[in-house]
């Protein structure tokens, strides 16, 4: 979203229509993108906010547009207990950028801050 034009994209790809759903996981520097890029009667579901949890928002576009906002948190045990099947079945994989011992957490903090990463940085406590 820093790097390319993602709204213009989501215009491109969907005939300038916009999308049924927005998931937003990022929270502030991302969050008025979300609401642009939904399709009138669109939903948002917003479940993150690694970089922020204060964002501005146009009211006006919300209720023009007919967009509905959701809330969602990660889950229950039997939503982790699929999703760790479908990793043991091969379905699922999950971006892994890096796994570092717990002593270098310095380290795997600057990189999340400077968002150098793509995918997750995993702490290991017995690296």
């Amino acid at each position: 979203y820093r790097d390319a034009d993602t709204l213009e994209a989501v215009r491109q790809f969907t005939e300038g229509k916009g999308v049924h759903v927005v998931i937003e996981t990022v929270g502030a520097d991302t969050w008025e993108i979300s609401c642009r890029a939904a399709r009138k009667n669109g939903r948002i579901v917003t479940c993150g906010v690694t970089s922020g949890s204060i964002a501005e928002m146009n009211i006006r576009y919300m209720y023009q547009f007919q967009l509905t906002i959701y809330g969602s948190v990660m889950g229950g045990k039997s939503e982790l207990a699929q999703i760790v099947d479908l990793v043991e079945m091969g379905r699922l994989n999950p971006v892994i950028d890096r796994v570092l011992p717990l002593s270098r957490i310095r380290e795997a903090h600057r990189a999340l801050e400077s968002r150098e990463q793509f995918g997750k940085i995993v702490l290991d406590n017995f690296a």
